[in-house]
């Protein structure tokens, strides 16, 4: 049985997208918005980079597969930045 495909690519895409979205949120916030905020947004930054990296490069099914996740995580947490800046 094949192991199935990811497609880290397509997650990192949506994981950019989220956090363009995050980001125009934030601007639009108030101070306690923004503040609440720049800890999750960084840290969807941070783990989008070592998606795109570890996409790019990588050749292994598992490396794909922690890229993939590594963007998800990275989704999630500029949802989070976005769902603060918007309330707070």
């Amino acid at each position: 049985m094949r192991a199935p495909r990811t497609d880290c690519g397509v997650r990192v895409n949506d994981a950019l997208e989220s956090i363009k979205q995050a980001e125009a949120a934030v601007n639009k916030a108030k101070d306690s918005g923004k503040a609440a905020a720049q800890t999750p947004l960084a840290k969807a930054k941070k783990n989008l980079i070592h998606a795109e990296a570890k996409c790019k490069t990588e050749k292994d099914v598992r490396k794909h597969a922690e890229a993939a996740r590594e963007a998800r995580e990275a989704q999630g947490y500029a949802e989070e930045a976005q769902t603060l800046a918007e309330r707070l």
